[in-house]
């Protein structure tokens, strides 16, 4: 009877030295050998984009302790800098590929690019960071049939076949501008455009079309959509002055500059801009060859 009750009392104490509680951090400290505590342990930290610490695993038995509760750690929330106010997208860290967006005029995640343009329908992908090639979704226009609202200036592309609309500014005709991804900087309706070296801001006008293209007196409608004042007074087709710079606008008529000076091989000729895909911009016997950096405009050759 004596040896029951000691066997008895044994085994309860052997029982009590060996329980351990599960926890949320990693494994405790192995407690003591004679019935120490074993350590609390800690979660991982969660980390960068708002992820939860890791769950911590089951505390370790001391020789006769119990494991601790562990404690899980909260990440941060996005990439250092999104959601920050910006005008551009230079105020944007470029470590992790930030765009400005245009809406909400804040750092974001870039929402397309030169191999993904896809964006949402009524908008169009407009690239921002060209090292990297990726941009953001902005309202789209069709210049001089479908604007913009709120106050905002359609920007059309070299095709002239559609846009997309910028924030204004307070740049009135004739003044100097300096635009930035998400403003023409000029009064709207206006269009910031580099006439003659400088940023300036002018009038908009449709650039393929046929007829007179509504430029002020002393101007003539460019490719960038905008009337503008230089250029370069040889024709289509005669060499380029000295002087003259690659690029630099030509070949006049009473409506537009209907070409761009370019070397084609024997130096800067006056060549007449086309449309990718339009042959009829060019003369018999002459095709539509794009410019680098430009590729659904060209010159005839």
């Amino acid at each position: 009877m004596r040896q029951g009750w000691i066997f008895g009392l044994a085994f309860v104490a052997a029982f009590a030295g060996c329980s351990s509680d599960e926890s949320e951090g990693s494994a405790g400290d192995a407690g003591p050998a004679g019935g120490g505590t074993g350590a609390t342990g800690v979660g991982g930290v969660g980390g960068v984009g708002g992820s939860f610490g890791a769950t911590g695993g089951v505390g370790a038995s001391g020789g006769a302790g119990t494991g601790g509760t562990g404690i899980g750690g909260v990440g941060d929330g996005g990439a250092p800098g999104e959601g920050q106010p910006c005008l551009d997208v230079s105020d944007c860290p470029q470590l992790y590929y930030l765009i400005c967006d245009p809406q909400e005029k804040r750092c974001a995640h870039w929402d397309c690019s030169t191999s993904d343009p896809y964006c949402p329908i009524h908008e169009t992908c407009v690239i921002q960071l060209e090292s990297a090639g990726i941009g953001a979704c902005y309202p789209k226009c069709v210049p001089g049939a479908s604007p913009c609202g709120g106050g905002y200036t359609c920007k059309p592309d070299l095709s002239g076949t559609s846009g997309h609309c910028l924030d204004h500014g307070n740049g009135s005709a004739g003044k100097s501008c300096a635009p930035t991804v998400l403003s023409t900087t000029c009064t709207t309706g206006l269009l910031c455009i580099d006439d003659g070296g400088e940023k300036v801001c002018r009038d908009p006008c449709v650039y393929w079309a046929s007829g007179e293209s509504g430029c002020p007196s002393g101007e003539r409608c460019s490719m960038a959509g905008a009337c503008a004042k230089s250029g370069s007074s040889v024709a289509i087709g005669e060499a380029c002055a000295s002087g003259d710079v690659a690029g630099q606008p030509c070949g006049a008529d009473s409506a537009a500059w209907r070409g761009l000076c370019r070397d084609l091989g024997t130096g800067l000729v006056c060549a007449r801009t086309c449309r990718m895909g339009t042959p009829t911009d060019c003369p018999p016997g002459k095709a539509c060859y794009p410019i680098p950096a430009t590729p659904e405009v060209g010159v005839c050759n």
